[in-house]
């Protein structure tokens, strides 16, 4: 259910940030979360129409809930990989996992940085340079540890795969108990 729900979040998301993807802002809402400066911001919101803008407002709103799903599926996964793994590798799944709450707190700072700079925005880059600086910054620290728990997850399910038994398949016309 929660990956469900996870899944259909980000599509909702992505859905929704099409419109934005622009010359000034390549990647859409990544883009504008990787700005970095004051004039870069004021480029990329620039670029996109008011109903695009409107839809950025809408989707960070949105994204309180998808942060909360995605960070949980990965930190569940991450448990799940980690009993799979033994020692130093199982530890790190934990710590992975704890770090999926750490990257919601990250995500919703972030969230909330960007959502105060275009709403504030004025032609002419009226937004705060530290306010945009710090959202990029918490932007690549929530996608390290994200990405972090999403490869580990990955590579757990990928060992628990490998390492089951495989699944016997009766012959016809052999005998089996």
């Amino acid at each position: 259910m929660l990956c469900g729900l996870t899944a259909f979040l980000l599509t909702l998301q992505g859905i929704l940030y099409t419109p934005l993807r622009t010359s000034a802002a390549p990647w859409g809402i990544v883009s504008l979360e990787f700005a970095w400066t004051a004039q870069r911001l004021d480029q990329i919101l620039a670029s996109w129409s008011d109903n695009a803008t409107m839809g950025v407002l809408f989707g960070l709103k949105l994204g309180y809930l998808c942060l909360l799903a995605l960070t949980t599926t990965t930190a569940l996964a991450c448990v799940m990989a980690a009993g799979t793994m033994r020692g130093v590798l199982a530890a790190a799944g934990l710590l992975l996992a704890w770090g999926q709450w750490a990257a919601a707190v990250l995500w919703a700072v972030e969230n909330s940085l960007i959502f105060w700079a275009v709403l504030v925005w004025v032609p002419g880059g009226h937004a705060s340079a530290l306010t945009i600086g710090l959202a990029s910054c918490l932007a690549a620290l929530k996608f390290a540890l994200t990405g972090l728990g999403v490869v580990y997850a990955t590579a757990g399910g990928i060992r628990s795969v490998m390492m089951s038994p495989p699944i016997m398949r009766a012959v016809p016309g052999s005998k089996s108990g």
